[in-house]
């Protein structure tokens, strides 16, 4: 009797351990199915986004890193319906795969932020239009972008072979910084000097603090920023740095916020 209750337990535990095991591979497998599921394009909005179904829902999804120019301003931007086209061309009849970081799956206007493949050719959206020059990449905080290196190289071989958008654009020097206000620009120059201020350390891209132009990095930011590179010998370096050109300080001249360490490209 003994016996057989020990091994109606054992059986009862190994069944339960079955059980949890492949609960855990139909949990795994919903989940890597989703992300394989492929999407049919209802409509392309612009050149960075397109909406797709999913469940019944129509979603709108933003591609992840890059930005096009806008269609939607008066007047539109320059290769703007350019970008679209293209979009559209690639994505005609084609079906989609969409892969996001499930943290970070949402922009404020609860758009999906992702990296979009085409399905049967795995051909990355993304990367495409950067390296074709119909988008540039875009960097807004600090949420990580999983191929952002890809897209700086690639976008790094447009500008240099002067694609589309980077026929009337340019990368320009720090000294013409102040006439970009407002722009998301990519400003090249040498770090001269470093300040730090109580919540601020300043990568000065010019000796002159009235009318300068500098690198602002909060101090929540550093650790951030010198996991990928080392703060204390980046004087002297030459840089090239993407972001919006802030407004104009009295004190510290025109200045780009730092909040992603892939801001800053060492040249």
């Amino acid at each position: 009797m003994f016996l057989k209750l020990n091994l109606t337990k054992r059986f009862l535990s190994l069944f339960k351990n079955f059980l949890f095991i492949t609960l855990l591979v139909g949990i795994a497998s919903i989940t890597y199915a989703e992300n394989l599921q492929k999407f049919s394009v209802l409509e392309v909005i612009d050149g960075d986004t397109i909406t797709i179904k999913i469940k019944d829902k129509i979603e709108k999804v933003r591609l992840l890193g890059i930005q096009a120019p806008e269609i939607f301003t008066d007047p539109p931007q320059d290769f703007g319906f350019a970008a679209k086209a293209e979009l559209n061309k690639l994505l005609n009849n084609q079906k989609v795969i969409i892969k996001y970081d499930k943290k970070f799956k949402r922009d404020k206007y609860k758009r999906i932020l992702a990296d979009v493949y085409v399905a049967d050719s795995n051909l990355w959206i993304n990367g495409y239009l950067v390296e074709k020059g119909f988008a540039f990449t875009y960097i807004l905080n600090k949420n990580p972008i999983p191929k952002i290196k890809e897209l700086i190289q690639l976008e790094n071989q447009a500008i240099s072979q002067n694609l589309n958008i980077w026929q009337n654009n340019k990368v320009i020097s720090f000294t013409e910084a102040e006439d970009y206000i407002g722009s998301y620009k990519i400003v090249e120059g040498i770090i001269v000097d470093t300040l730090t201020t109580k919540n601020t350390l300043w990568l000065q891209l010019s000796p002159k603090k009235e009318k300068g132009f500098s690198l602002r990095i909060p101090k929540n930011n550093i650790d951030n920023i010198s996991e990928v590179f080392n703060l204390n010998t980046i004087k002297g370096k030459k840089v090239r740095v993407r972001g919006y050109i802030d407004k104009y300080s009295v004190k510290y001249g025109a200045f780009i916020e730092i909040v992603s360490p892939y801001m800053i490209e060492i040249m």
